[in-house]
């Protein structure tokens, strides 16, 4: 990988701005034709009327830091109407060029106060972040993809089985990936400072993990985010990780936040599904849509005795990486295969784990495969 362009931005301009409460947005970054690494980077940002309509109208500028050790002040260049409904959602871009002296890894991150309270998370005093990251390869360009998520959140039906399409488009022809993720803060969750480490939301709860209902899950190909089934009203904030690759590359990485309300819309009620964790990272792509190149398998399953037979398919010609990852994402076990062989059998030992739900997963050529597997 040639290098790796991060950028996170950090919304800090004035004490006013402080009492905005942000509820999501995003970050896009486009290269400039002719001008070597260059970009147009916009913040795309949603906030909080009804919690801070003053606040709102005065951020009018933030700060953005580049990752190469400088930091600029950014001017709001547009502010879309105030939606109309309970929400009072005010969404304002930020938009500015910047040009790199060259490839090489930049990070940057992206904080303000005050984040809106949300059912699955507590706590006004947590600040807000975004982060993405680019590849910036000499002779080459990248944009990030253009999401196509419902900017001001989406309204859904209690009760209801709910899929989402939050696939996005990409204007190079890019393979994507997504994945779940956690709303992002600083490591000091109370306190602005510029350009800090960032870290999940500690009292974030995926929005089925509330009530332990149901589950909640997404496609890693396709996009399709599915809630089987909400079963509480209120507004939940959501994170995805849009992946960007080329060549088997990862060469971008977009964090999306928004909200989605969960109200009564009527109809006749769906049972939920038995209760399934949900997993951040790509552990949400269990199942469905495996790779053809990449063909994954586990038995028994359940196990009682806790052996599992794994039999892996690899038509990429790599090595491969094998992680067992409990129902928290946390790897329990790793077996590297360093050898490039076309078929994999193995036995994992999950004798010494409490029972519960697993997930064994494969890694080789930039791709991956994800299994679940139930200790009984």
């Amino acid at each position: 990988m040639r290098s790796l362009y991060c950028f996170l931005l950090v919304l800090v301009c004035s004490p006013v701005v402080f009492a905005t409460h942000f509820l999501g947005g995003h970050i896009q970054a486009t290269p400039l034709a002719g001008q070597a690494y260059t970009y147009r980077i916009t913040l795309n940002l949603y906030y909080n009327v009804a919690a801070g309509r003053e606040a709102t109208r005065d951020a009018t500028e933030l700060n953005l830091c580049f990752g190469d050790g400088t930091m600029q002040s950014v001017s709001r260049t547009r502010e879309l109407p105030w939606v109309v409904d309970p929400t009072g959602v005010s969404i304002s871009q930020y938009t500015i060029t910047h040009t790199y002296n060259g490839p090489g890894v930049y990070t940057l991150q992206s904080t303000g106060n005050n984040r809106t309270s949300m059912r699955n998370f507590s706590g006004t005093e947590i600040t807000f972040s975004l982060k993405t990251t680019l590849q910036v390869v000499a002779n080459a360009t990248n944009a990030t993809p253009v999401l196509s998520l419902p900017n001001t959140g989406v309204q859904l039906p209690i009760n209801q089985r709910v899929v989402l399409n939050l696939g996005a488009v990409d204007q190079d022809g890019d393979s994507l990936s997504y994945a779940l993720a956690y709303p992002l803060t600083n490591v000091n969750s109370e306190t602005i400072s510029q350009c800090m480490i960032l870290k999940p939301v500690n009292t974030y709860q995926f929005p089925n993990d509330v009530r332990q209902v149901g589950t909640y899950r997404i496609n890693a190909k396709t996009g399709l985010l599915t809630w089987d089934v909400p079963v509480e009203q209120g507004q939940y904030a959501v994170a995805i990780i849009v992946s960007e690759w080329r060549n088997g590359v990862n060469i971008s990485d977009t964090e999306q936040e928004l909200t989605l309300t969960v109200i009564d819309k009527g109809g006749t009620p769906v049972t939920p599904p038995l209760y399934e964790p949900a997993v951040a990272g790509f552990l949400t792509a269990i199942d469905d849509n495996a790779p053809d190149d990449l063909q994954l398998t586990v038995s028994p399953n359940p196990s009682s005795s806790g052996l599992v037979q794994v039999s892996l398919q690899n038509r990429l010609g790599a090595p491969v990486i094998f992680s067992v990852m409990d129902n928290q994402g946390r790897i329990q076990q790793r077996i590297d295969k360093s050898q490039p062989i076309d078929q994999q059998q193995f036995q994992i030992d999950l004798g010494a784990q409490p029972a519960g739900l697993y997930f064994i997963r494969a890694e080789s050529g930039g791709r991956q495969v994800t299994r679940k597997v139930l200790r009984e």
